[in-house]
């Protein structure tokens, strides 16, 4: 995952760990892979710090993949739902993860759309069209194509992604209808 792991502690205590994150002192990470060079940065950019990576990372024994669904997975937990434009970034990230993987992401799309639905609710809207992205289109799509739902019975049976996609990633979403 990591080309080098370092960690430099402060007060001359480098044999010492301290429970409090600001008197551990620096830790740099340089990464060779891929994965880590897309994924971490992200991590970083919503709060994770170099400390919480290289502690997940020596917890899960350094494998890669582990490292950084468990800190997607702890930042979706740590997040209000009021902040529905934030989580939805977070899934969005890691249906990109596993879509780099070839892996199916549709239970990720799923909450995705179950989001942008809660956004509609809040601004109202009453009705949503569901939107497919034509490129290698399956039949589940193909049906759903273009049909009108009250966003109400959506919400209670959402049509797309979870039910008769045959993708790795369902490319069907809503869109309002005003």
């Amino acid at each position: 995952m990591f080309k080098s792991l370092k960690k430099l502690f402060t007060s001359g205590q480098n044999d010492k760990k301290s429970s409090k994150d600001e008197d551990r002192g620096i830790v740099s990470l340089e990464f060779y892979d891929e994965l880590s060079a897309t994924h971490i940065p992200k991590l970083k950019d919503y709060g994770i710090s170099d400390l919480d990576i290289l502690d997940t990372y020596e917890k899960l024994n350094g494998r890669e993949r582990d490292v950084i669904w468990s800190l997607y997975n702890k930042l979706l937990n740590s997040i209000r739902h009021e902040k529905i434009y934030l989580l939805k970034e977070i899934y969005s990230d890691m249906i990109s993860m596993l879509d780099e993987e070839e892996k199916n992401c549709n239970h990720l799309v799923e909450q995705l759309n179950k989001l942008t639905l809660k956004e509609f609710e809040r601004a109202e809207i009453k009705r949503v069209k569901i939107l497919s992205m034509r490129d290698g289109l399956c039949k589940a799509a193909e049906d759903l194509d273009g049909q009108e739902f009250s966003l109400n019975n959506t919400q209670k049976n959402c049509p797309i992604s979870a039910g008769g996609c045959k993708k790795k990633h369902c490319t069907c979403t809503f869109i309002p209808i005003t």
